[in-house]
């Protein structure tokens, strides 16, 4: 069936061709200006939505927020205006399939192919990010692909004001379910993290030709975007690189706060896995088949308005034409549809805003003890689990924290999980006894505690590379945040023995102590050495040792002494053999030799006399 529209002229200027699309909102025309001679779209409102002001304000809204971003990856707007009664927008045309398009007929893509339109939206986002503007509607349906140049993002239609996100007057949930960051689904103020999730959820079915949350019914996808992590695509797609995977996983974080702030820092993170990855990685390609024939068109231009954008108010009232009954069949047969679809809608509003999938907020029960906590809980209609944890800080039996924070979406379905504190945990300290110093760690980290902190010094009695001291003792029962402390053993000190000879005893005795060695003092006579200093050392000066090594110092006793006894008197033979048993030299000095008799002994009996000296006795 035609179009009425085509052929017609809209405001004396857009010669209207062809029809492109139809959706919930709008219908998209390929027109051309008559004024500046060029192909342009066409985007058209129904008629009876006028009656909403809702709608014509957010179509008007449409109209200057696109026209206000400038970006060769955007869309272009170029006009705006009225025609019986129904608001136009005047885009730019462009001429090439749109993503969904061609990732069916492509079945999946290239790690480069992929990356780059990834690269090249974010680009576009970027753009819209830093004018305040949020999509919310990023899909491949809004992606295209012109004949030359970087993909365009188009259908700025949803788009809004950061300013003006936390207002979510309508109660109406916008963009396509598949793509649908938790917080919109939540009803939480939407930013720029909302397209860098939806984007990340279209890398993943770049990639693997199939987003990652799939269900029977748009409500059971909304649903797991807000309670279930996205899924690793290596464990479906297990070639796709793991620096490939862990970006997706950044970018579709459900916590927004974790996400890349905007499509700047989005596309900063896609750049340095690009440029990471080496070339047999960027021609790595999933085996997904595509799903159109060779013969299909590819050509298209914008984007169909989602499902979301399906009008709730009431149709304007027009006078019936007579129809065949074979049009009377098909008109039912929409008006069922349309039925249908609109009970579905406002099943899914219901079933958001009031229902099941409906949120309140957690209540905040933390550092609460858990009989008040579960009463809080209990009176709230909250259904909880509670989990024993260690905890640093929270006492014992008190809420450590909550999962959802205090003041997060709590879904009427959901179990609360809270974490209740068991204290701070506690671990036995292992016995390092003879470890070496690569053991020691080991053990200490097998006990769950952190790395210790090694230190070395010398000891006499532990070998060189063997554990000298710990803290905490072994066995001892501590905190599992407690430092440990490790000493290994560097063996014996070394020392360099210094030169003690010749002096006094005290003063050799001492530098010997404070080399860290062992004085050791024996004594003996000396003719050369003064009496009291040291005459020799049992290690040569200069030679090393060991602290607390033994070294021998013999101190003179002076020259040796004997008393000259009493000779005279005796024969000479006697006298002779005293003298000389006592280390005496003997003399003898005859005057006469008739006798043999000591008469006289020089010195004289009594006197010290020392050992090897020469005494004289006369003879008569």
């Amino acid at each position: 069936m035609g179009d009425a529209l085509v052929g017609t002229t809209v405001d004396s200027r857009y010669v209207i061709e062809s029809r492109i699309a139809r959706g919930g909102m709008a219908t998209v025309y390929r027109a051309r200006d008559t004024r500046l001679d060029r192909p342009v779209a066409l985007k058209i409102m129904y008629p009876h939505l006028a009656e909403s002001q809702d709608f014509v304000a957010r179509f008007r809204r449409e109209a200057r927020a696109a026209a206000k971003l400038t970006h060769p990856g955007v869309v272009a707007v170029y006009d705006q205006g009225t025609t019986e009664g129904s608001s136009y927008l005047v885009m730019e045309l462009v001429q090439g399939p749109n993503l969904r398009t061609y990732l069916r007929s492509q079945g999946c893509l290239s790690v480069k192919d992929a990356l780059t339109i990834t690269k090249q939206i974010f680009q576009a986002l970027a753009a819209a990010h830093r004018s305040g503007l949020v999509h919310r509607d990023v899909k491949p349906e809004n992606v295209l692909i012109p004949e030359n140049g970087p993909v365009k993002v188009a259908d700025f239609g949803l788009a809004r004001a950061a300013s003006e996100a936390t207002a979510a007057t309508t109660g109406s949930i916008l963009g396509t379910v598949a793509y649908l960051a938790p917080e919109t689904v939540s009803g939480d103020p939407a930013d720029g993290r909302v397209d860098v999730y939806a984007t990340g959820i279209m890398l993943y079915e770049l990639l693997s030709g199939v987003p990652p949350f799939t269900g029977d019914s748009p409500i059971q996808i909304a649903y797991a975007h807000v309670h279930d992590d996205t899924p690793r695509i290596r464990e479906a797609e297990t070639w796709v690189p793991e620096s490939v995977d862990d970006l997706i996983a950044k970018l579709t974080e459900r916590d927004p706060a974790k996400r890349p702030l905007d499509g700047e820092a989005a596309g900063t993170l896609v750049d340095e896995v690009l440029a990471n990855l080496s070339e047999e990685e960027l021609s790595l390609r999933g085996t997904a088949e595509p799903t159109l024939d060779d013969s299909s068109d590819l050509a298209g231009v914008m984007v169909t308005p989602t499902l979301s954008e399906v009008p709730l108010p009431e149709a304007k009232k027009r006078k019936p034409k007579a129809s065949s009954p074979a049009s009377s069949r098909r008109n039912l047969l929409i008006g069922i549809i349309a039925a249908v679809v609109a009970i579905l809608m406002l099943f899914g509003l219901w079933f958001f805003l009031w229902g099941p999938g409906s949120y309140r907020p957690m209540v905040d029960v933390t550092n609460q003890q858990w009989a008040s906590a579960s009463k809080t809980l209990t009176s709230n209609e909250i259904d909880f689990e509670r989990i024993d944890v260690f905890h640093d800080t929270v006492p014992v039996g008190n809420v450590a924290r909550t999962d959802p924070a205090p003041g997060k979406p709590l879904g009427r379905f959901q179990k609360a999980k809270i974490y209740v504190s068991k204290g701070i945990e506690m671990l036995q300290m292992p016995d390092l006894t003879g470890k070496t110093k690569d053991e020691a760690p080991a053990l200490v980290t097998k006990a769950r505690f952190d790395q210790p902190q090694l230190s070395e010094e010398f000891s006499d009695t532990v070998p060189a590379g063997q554990v000298a001291a710990q803290d905490p003792a072994p066995g001892a029962s501590v905190p599992h945040n407690t430092v440990v402390k490790v000493t290994i053993s560097k063996g014996r000190e070394p020392v360099t023995v210094p030169e003690v000879a010749g002096k006094m005893r005290d003063e050799a005795a001492a530098i010997l102590t404070q080399s860290g060695l062992s004085p050791e003092v024996s004594e003996d006579f000396s003719d050369t050495v003064p009496k009291g200093a040291v005459i020799s050392q049992s290690i040569k000066a200069g030679t090393t040792a060991f602290r607390n090594d033994k070294v021998g110092i013999v101190v003179s006793k002076g020259p040796q002494t004997v008393t000259m006894p009493n000779v005279v008197g005796k024969r000479v033979s006697e006298a002779r053999a005293t003298l000389e048993g006592l280390g005496l030299v003997v003399k003898v000095d005859q005057i006469y030799a008739i006798a043999g008799i000591v008469a006289e002994s020089r010195p004289k009996a009594g006197t010290q006399v020392k050992v090897g000296s020469t005494v004289t006795i006369r003879t008569i």
